[in-house]
């Protein structure tokens, strides 16, 4: 299958800037992983229009428990490594609350012409989004791509729905444009050295975390586990059983890849190609999934980003 090109409606301009020289900043936040993720490809398609590079940042803030703290740094590690192989700066900065605020000033120090968002609908995260855009210099430039979502929550309805029944029609219509191949993310340069060092930034996080909340053993962080889980949930049966037992805990049955998603170490697009190539032998669980992944899911985003 060919790579889908860049769709303009996955993004949404915050600010103009007037800088055409400098790097492109891509800051990291829902989606954390280096292949299939569009903010990160249209950052590094800016960057290459303007002869310059992309690079990478993510604000660190306190993480409540020891399990989240080992499965995200975990993803993120594994994150940082895949970008710097591919010439990409991988920088992480800790922040207390004011993310925006950091990553503007991270941005000025670097000299950068323009910021890549990610999008959330969490109002939080819309504050951390405005916040950057308040504290950036006249110069510097900001958009917001949703590398979230299969249909950009924008681009699937303007305004708040009242349920899957009314949604459903809007987003499915709309899979043949935004339901394809994404490209690969190609290298930018020789590799990097790792630009961050973990150990301390683990062994701080450790200090304010809830360590009562243990790592769970059964299940592996990171982007590459995920594509395994995902071809695990493909080929070992419980996908031929989703439509008739996912919701029945006595049989196995459940994709586990709610993790991956949630930490955006697994791209929901890439979920859905993947089980969508199921459909000539388990027609009826593969529509279930669908349903679940991409009219559900973009569901709850509706309500959140318009409530």
């Amino acid at each position: 299958m060919a790579a889908a090109a860049w769709d303009a409606t996955r993004e949404q301009n915050l600010k103009a800037g007037s800088d055409k020289k400098g790097d492109v900043l891509y800051w990291m936040a829902r989606d954390q992983r280096a292949a299939d993720n569009w903010a990160l490809l249209r950052a590094a398609a800016l960057a290459k229009e303007n002869g310059s590079k992309a690079r990478v940042v993510f604000a660190l803030g306190a993480i409540p428990t020891e399990r989240r703290l080992d499965f995200q740094l975990k993803g993120l590690v594994e994150t940082g490594r895949d970008l710097n192989a591919k010439g990409f700066a991988f920088d992480l900065i800790e922040v207390a609350d004011d993310a925006g605020a950091a990553v503007a000033a991270f941005a000025t120090a670097h000299k950068v012409s323009h910021v890549v968002c990610d999008f959330s609908p969490l109002r939080e995260a819309k504050q951390g989004t405005k916040d950057l855009v308040d504290a950036l210099p006249d110069n510097i430039g900001a958009s917001l791509v949703d590398a979230h979502n299969v249909v950009p929550v924008w681009a699937a309805w303007p305004k708040q729905e009242v349920g899957a029944r009314t949604l459903r029609k809007k987003i499915t219509d709309q899979l043949p444009r935004y339901l394809k191949e994404l490209p690969e993310l190609e290298a930018q340069g020789p590799p990097l050295q790792p630009t961050v060092d973990w150990r301390p930034v683990i062994k701080a996080a450790r200090q304010k975390t809830d360590r009562s909340v243990t790592p769970v053993d059964w299940l592996t962080p990171g982007s590459k586990a995920s594509l395994d889980a995902l071809e695990a949930f493909c080929g070992d049966g419980r996908l031929k059983r989703f439509a008739k037992h996912r919701n029945d805990p006595n049989v196995e049955a459940a994709s586990h890849l709610s993790p991956y998603l949630n930490f955006g170490q697994l791209s929901c697009q890439r979920a859905a190609l993947r089980v969508r190539e199921e459909r000539s032998k388990h027609a009826e669980s593969v529509a279930s999934f669908l349903e679940e992944q991409i009219v559900r899911r973009e569901l709850s985003d509706n309500f959140c980003h318009y409530q």
